[in-house]
């Protein structure tokens, strides 16, 4: 619990400000995941306004916006998977000016099947293991579903 107060204390203004659109988004993404099809919600959260990127540390804007999606997602008012998480922090790299790909895999562990998903930045994955692409086959979605 004194770590959590020590974090939170040290936060600055702006940080604060990247938590709560941080936990907003993860809201919106929610509720476009229960009302719609995947691409049409990914489509949807991609066209609000995306500035143009700007002379930035893109790896260090990655990782900032990564941890506080993971923050955000970790206080929210229920658990969200990492399908909400991805398309979350995708939509917030998008208006940061920064292109992501979303990558869905899965893999069967005895006669279960799971899956994950993930971003990748310049085909790398974002705030994964780098063998994520070895543990899950990643589907190939088609264009044009909706």
């Amino acid at each position: 619990m004194r770590h959590k107060l020590r974090t939170a204390r040290s936060f600055s203004w702006q940080d604060w400000q990247w938590l709560g659109q941080a936990w907003l988004w993860l809201l919106a993404v929610d509720l476009c995941l229960r009302l719609m099809p995947l691409r049409r919600a990914q489509r949807l959260l991609a066209s609000g306004s995306a500035r143009s990127p700007e002379a930035q540390d893109v790896p260090a804007t990655i990782r900032r916006w990564q941890a506080f999606v993971k923050i955000a997602a970790r206080y929210h008012l229920y658990p969200t998977r990492c399908l909400q998480q991805a398309l979350a922090l995708q939509t917030l790299l998008s208006r940061c000016g920064i292109q992501s790909a979303l990558q869905i895999g899965v893999r069967k562990e005895g006669s279960a099947l799971s899956a994950h998903a993930w971003l990748e930045w310049n085909g790398l994955p974002v705030g994964e293991p780098a063998d994520i692409v070895e543990r899950f086959a990643p589907l190939r979605m088609g264009e044009a579903a909706a």
